[in-house]
């Protein structure tokens, strides 16, 4: 657009005005690579993909170190056995839970299913 104000300063003398605006609807009008429009969006691509790169990669390490985390939290407190016998009957107990509920919990889900079809129609 530099182009196109330079030309605009530089001319004078009646219809300056109109000429102006039409060199400026010309410079606008411009496709492909030579349009300011264009112009504008290669630059900004050009600072702004550095940036979005940096932050992108800092978020994902960020996220796989949350996760890392969450998975060896949940890995110590479900996994590794502690020497401690009450927790060893605890964990026996809410097993042998989990196994005896699982179906009526199936049945549970199963129904509901039916429920929610019923009123999705």
């Amino acid at each position: 657009m530099a182009k196109a104000y330079d030309e605009c300063k530089q001319d004078s003398g009646p219809g300056v005005t109109k000429r102006c605006l039409e060199n400026l609807e010309t410079h606008l009008k411009l496709q492909g690579a030579s349009s300011p429009f264009a112009r504008v969006c290669a630059k900004l691509s050009e600072v702004l993909r550095p940036a979005a790169q940096a932050t992108s990669g800092r978020l994902a390490q960020k996220t796989q170190d949350i996760m890392s985390e969450l998975y060896s939290q949940f890995d110590d407190m479900v996994d590794k056995k502690i020497d401690d016998k009450a927790e060893d009957e605890l964990r026996r107990r809410f097993r042998a839970f989990l196994e005896e509920e699982e179906p009526r919990f199936e049945e549970m889900k199963a129904d509901l299913q039916k429920v929610k079809k019923k009123y999705d129609k």
